[in-house]
């Protein structure tokens, strides 16, 4: 089916999941958790939040939030107009056999028109869950971040350039293809969750990581010490996690939705603001121009 085009001036905002995906996976210690959003900047001018919690069928739990004001302390880059959105179990946590649920929320202030009235809403614009497996007798497969990501959700607004977006019907078809990890992406990303960030692949993989920043998760030193000691080490930082082992399994689904709850947020990346402030800049110019 092709793609149906939506308002000139709208615009729409796509994620779409990396790594895990909903299938069988072997026993692996460290996973990442790592998601794409598509149209990031016009997200960032919305004031996103994006929320998603990972728990299995016995007591393990990991949950991290993304939003507009703490790029500073996440690794939440972009390339072109993608965002490569990385978070991951602290260094040594294993994922056990059993079944296990990634939930997400997507949350952003948004506006509902009624003649001369204007409601503002602060909620979830799109919503899921995402169910994996985990097996111990090797018939699943390996972690990898180099297939065609999975989509997640989505949702349109009636214009790009409004602070409070008017949510509209999502008539696009969902392309998370257009996510694919590049591999120099995939490097960087590797190179990050192993404590020792390779800035020279970094640098040309993400158009905001510029030569001298400092691009290092806070467990770094963790990471290299579990590596060093024969373990595996992912994570980034915010992440909060516990756990125990796994047993029961079920059938692997995703399942999307809408919904209503609070945001939150926290310290900004300035070079990614400016690229959201622009939206708004050619919007107005264009006005004045018709």
């Amino acid at each position: 089916m092709a793609a149906t085009s939506g308002p000139s001036n709208s615009a729409r905002i796509e994620l779409d999941i990396v790594f895990p995906r909903n299938t069988t996976y072997n026993t692996m210690t460290t996973p990442p958790i790592v998601l794409a959003m598509q149209n990031a900047p016009t997200a960032a001018f919305f004031d996103y939040d994006l929320t998603w919690d990972l728990e299995s069928d016995s007591f393990f739990f990991l949950s991290s939030t993304f939003n507009t004001y703490n790029y500073g302390n996440k690794f939440n880059y972009t390339s072109g107009e993608n965002a490569v959105l990385l978070d991951a179990a602290p260094p040594g946590q294993k994922l056990d056999p059993g079944h296990y649920t990634l939930a997400w929320q997507l949350r952003s202030s948004h506006c509902t028109h009624d003649g001369s009235e204007t409601t503002i809403e602060t909620g979830n614009v799109a919503s899921g869950t995402l169910y994996f497996t985990v097996v111990d007798d090797k018939s699943g497969t390996d972690y990898s971040l180099s297939e065609c990501p999975g989509y997640l959700g989505s949702f349109s607004a009636k214009s790009a350039m409004d602070t409070c977006p008017e949510v509209i019907e999502d008539k696009v078809e969902p392309q998370p293809c257009d996510s694919r990890l590049r591999d120099d992406q995939i490097k960087c990303v590797e190179s990050y969750l192993s404590g020792e960030t390779d800035m020279s692949i970094c640098v040309s993989a993400f158009d905001d990581i510029q030569s001298g920043d400092k691009v290092e998760w806070k467990y770094a030193d963790k990471a290299q010490a579990n590596d060093n000691a024969g373990g595996s080490s992912k994570n980034t930082n915010g992440s909060t996690s516990t756990s125990s082992s796994s047993n029961e399994t079920e059938s692997d689904e995703m399942e999307n939705s809408s919904d209503d709850s609070p945001s939150q947020a926290t310290e900004l990346r300035p070079g990614f603001v400016q690229l959201a402030i622009a939206i708004v800049v050619v919007g107005s110019l264009l006005s004045f121009v018709q």
